[in-house]
């Protein structure tokens, strides 16, 4: 710890005077605290000479000393992998450059494949501080087209490592994955710059994975695949107790995701006070590997997707096997004081026979800018490999802006959809199949084309669910459809539908006598 403490008042204390020139790092100093700076090893900031040799003995030597920090000036120093130390902290100076090779046999070949500019295993007490920036130099490794070529796969990679810091440091360019947090115990991430350009490939911003006790903060993250990706690998600890919070997220994929490594637990996640755009899916959700997602919860984001997809999914969860796992558990998530500007379909499932299990939704304000056609569409995946049908449980083609699929236990609570395209296809504004105890509770919005089109609610195959303090838009047709066999004890309570056509109707083997109906206002 007292290390730590020393080194942020050091990379303060260096960056103050060293960048005006007063002193050199060393001469900052008291003797018996070891700074030590690259130059003195070797290396040279020209943007040609390959330094990885020369910040290697850098970061031995502090080492041998018991750790202290390894300086980094001005300048552009070109690197292949450089594998930090338990103790040692990296520092980079305003205008310092770590820029990555060009040349793949620079980096350490781990059996992750290519490691990048950064590698740490088995270390504690180390990280990457100050103001200078890391460039993967990704466009050496990609074609004109984005297509990837051989490539280091993970730029700064920690394994099995405690006490992680990475601050305030600029990443850009990452050939592939950009901060690797495997088997990690405890790790700041904070005011940290990611940009990769949206088109490059598999740039994941931050993945930690079986890792705990993580907290990112304050970042900036850009990149060409998922922002923030949680997985949890087989053979690692449980992913959890991990924080973020006030981060703005830009993603050509997921900004926040789970999966779709799912083979253990991840759980207690709190994702709060973010902003999410020009991104395919805001947050989503895959279960593939028979694992668990628990107690997590997202909390006054706002969302606005975008870019290059055709069509968008603002908040995605779904249950499907691969490779002979069972399915997994999701159950006990909250999505709450939320603003939402997309088009697309939230498609919120299960699967049958294994339901999501708690989930809520609470203060929720979507506003529709086009409705999407969603004829012959499919479910996402989350991966490449599972590519053709998907396994049962597909209401992707169902016309509605939110669907709700296999389920016990939902609550939706004061969720608002404004449509502001209204000349697209016919929407409900709801759609459920296989809720079993739901309550929904201040619910606002509408079919698309009102009366003559669809209800705004359609529920099938559902039971014991109540609606109240709904309120029917102007001009609506039916407010909620009830059908199948198994719809049933379902409560109207407190509801202003008086602008529908019928309050509801039922069809397809439902009966009205699993309806009841108090204090509505009706026509």
């Amino acid at each position: 710890m007292w290390l730590k403490k020393l080194n942020a008042f050091l990379a303060v204390s260096i960056s103050l005077l060293v960048s005006v020139g007063a002193v050199s790092a060393k001469d900052v100093l008291p003797t018996n605290i070891p700074v030590y700076n690259v130059v003195d090893f070797g290396a040279v900031g020209d943007g040609v000479t390959e330094n990885a040799d020369a910040l290697q003995s850098a970061v031995d030597h502090c080492s041998s000393k018991g750790g202290g920090t390894v300086y980094v000036p001005n300048g552009t120093f070109v690197t292949g992998t450089v594998v930090l130390k338990t103790n040692v902290f990296l520092y980079l100076e305003a205008g310092a450059v770590l820029k990555g090779s060009g040349n793949l046999g620079e980096y350490l070949d781990e059996s992750e494949g290519r490691v990048g500019i950064i590698n740490a295993e088995f270390a504690q007490n180390l990280g990457i501080l100050g103001q200078g920036t890391i460039d993967g130099n990704g466009f050496a490794f990609w074609e004109e087209d984005w297509t990837p070529k051989e490539r280091p796969m993970l730029s700064l990679y920690f394994d099995n490592c405690n006490d992680v810091t990475i601050r305030d440091i600029t990443i850009l360019n990452s050939p592939a994955l950009t901060i690797y947090l495997k088997g990690v115990n405890g790790a700041v991430v904070e005011g940290v710059t990611i940009i990769s350009p949206l088109e490059s490939p598999n740039t994941d911003a931050i993945d930690p994975s079986g890792s705990r006790n993580i907290r990112i903060s304050n970042c900036y993250l850009s990149a060409g695949d998922d922002i923030i990706c949680f997985k949890s690998p087989k053979g690692y600890p449980p992913t959890e107790d991990i924080t973020v919070t006030n981060c703005i997220l830009v993603s050509d994929d997921s900004a926040i995701k789970l999966g779709t490594s799912s083979n253990v637990v991840t759980r207690r996640v709190t994702v709060s006070n973010c902003v999410i755009r020009d991104t395919r899916y805001g947050i989503s959700l895959f279960m593939k590997d028979g694992g668990t997602y628990e107690n997590i919860t997202f909390d006054n984001i706002v969302m606005h997707t975008g870019g290059q997809s055709s069509h968008y999914f603002p908040i995605f969860i779904d249950i499907e096997t691969r490779d002979g796992a069972p399915l997994g558990t999701v159950r006990d998530i909250t999505f709450s004081n939320m603003q939402i500007v997309s088009g697309g379909h939230c498609l919120i499932g299960g699967a049958p026979g294994k339901p999501l299990e708690n989930i809520t939704f609470d203060n929720i304000t979507w506003r529709m800018e086009t409705a999407q056609p969603v004829e012959g569409l499919h479910k996402p995946r989350g991966a490449k490999e599972l590519g053709g049908t998907p396994t049962p449980a597909d209401f992707t083609n169902v016309p509605a802006n939110i669907s709700f699929y296999h389920i016990k236990g939902l609550t939706v609570r004061n969720f608002k959809v404004i449509v502001d395209d209204t000349s697209g296809e016919d929407r409900h504004f709801l759609f459920g199949h296989d809720i079993v105890e739901g309550v929904f509770d201040g619910l606002e919005g509408g079919s698309i084309q009102g009366v003559g089109g669809l209800s705004a609610i359609l529920m099938e195959q559902s039971s014991n669910l109540v609606f109240r303090n709904c309120l029917a838009k102007q001009g609506a047709g039916v407010y909620l459809e009830l059908a199948g066999e198994r719809t049933d004890d379902i409560t109207l309570i407190g509801n202003v539908l008086h602008n529908s056509t019928k309050p509801f109707v039922v069809k397809d083997g439902a009966s009205k006598r699993a309806v009841t109906t108090l204090s509505n206002r009706l026509k």
